[in-house]
């Protein structure tokens, strides 16, 4: 009985040391089942190129996620709202030169209309109000030309609330002028 248990541990041991031998793959080693694929469908494409003709003189961004543009105020609860949102992804976004955001464009398909897709819309509305961008939601059968694209925002003038070449409040540097 006693050599049956001894031989149980010495089996348990050079099996543990054997698992432990072996080593597990490197990043490179591994085959990744996996494809390159467009970043915008082209239905998006056509509306990136229609908001940058239509918001020239603005940085216009497309697939952004939101936690790269939406700060977190330190607070009990800053983790569970920063959870909320940060696998949101805005469709576009329009930035002032100095790259802040001042709208977000949403460009709302059949998709839009499952109740999961309605959470997450609701969710990327209330956060983006609540930091201060605006949300304009396009509909995908809608012409979307270049004169209503610019029509559903009007972004803020530099005279007014913040000069040109003026950085806000909280910002480290003044903004970089964008050569033409």
């Amino acid at each position: 009985m006693l050599w049956m248990l001894i031989g149980t541990v010495v089996a348990f041991a050079v099996l543990v040391l054997a698992i432990a031998a072996i080593k597990r793959p490197t990043a490179s080693q591994i085959s990744w089942p996996v494809y390159s694929k467009r970043v915008l469908n082209e239905r998006e494409q056509v509306i990136l190129y229609r908001l940058r003709l239509a918001y020239p003189d603005h940085v216009v961004l497309a697939q952004v996620a939101l936690s790269q543009m939406i700060g977190t105020k330190q607070s009990k609860n800053s983790t569970a709202a920063f959870n909320r949102y940060s696998r949101l992804v805005a469709d576009f976004v329009v930035c002032s030169r100095d790259f802040r955001p001042l709208a977000v464009f949403e460009l709302d398909g059949v998709s839009h209309d499952a109740p999961k897709r309605a959470d997450a819309d609701a969710r990327k509305q209330a956060v983006l109000e609540a930091a201060g961008i605006a949300l304009v939601r396009l509909n995908s059968k809608a012409p979307n030309d270049e004169a209503s694209l610019h029509a559903a925002f009007a972004p803020p003038r530099a005279d007014r609330g913040n000069p040109a070449g003026s950085p806000r409040s909280g910002s480290r540097a003044a903004p970089t002028p964008i050569p033409r």
